[in-house]
């Protein structure tokens, strides 16, 4: 006999959230489904970034490709899976060249359940300590 999971409203939420962020950022930085898969794929299998060019096959990006944009229009896709994607995406030197204007932060959403409050606390502490820095700045 099986068992069902059942994805919770929050992590649908949180998800959803997710998605958009990701979504927001390649079209910040002008990159497709297809960069994001090449940038994951040098992520994964060149990890130490040792300055050595990394050409995954094509074979490999365009399956990467494909699953990318599964994961970004499904509810179902794992928050881990999403934070991974935006960690190679603000790892870029790309990101980093367009900070002023790609900024990933907290967006309150009603349903936030208790068990986030922690997380929700401390990304609205960096929303202000980013805005802060960039006050300093200019």
């Amino acid at each position: 006999m099986g068992t069902s999971k059942r994805v919770s409203e929050s992590a649908k939420a949180q998800t959803q959230q997710l998605q958009v962020e990701i979504k927001k950022a390649l079209g910040e930085l002008n990159w497709s489904w297809g960069k994001l898969a090449e940038e994951w794929c040098y992520s994964r299998f060149n990890p130490e970034n040792d300055g050595e060019d990394y050409d995954a096959p094509r074979e490999l990006i365009d399956t990467v490709t494909e699953r990318i944009k599964k994961q970004l229009t499904r509810t179902t896709t794992k928050v881990e899976v999403l934070k991974r994607y935006l960690v190679v995406i603000q790892e870029h030197d790309d990101f980093g060249n367009k900070k002023q204007t790609v900024k990933l932060k907290y967006i309150p959403f009603a349903s936030c359940p208790i068990s986030l409050s922690w997380m929700k606390k401390h990304s609205e502490e960096l929303d202000k300590r980013l805005m802060m820095e960039d006050y300093e700045e200019e």
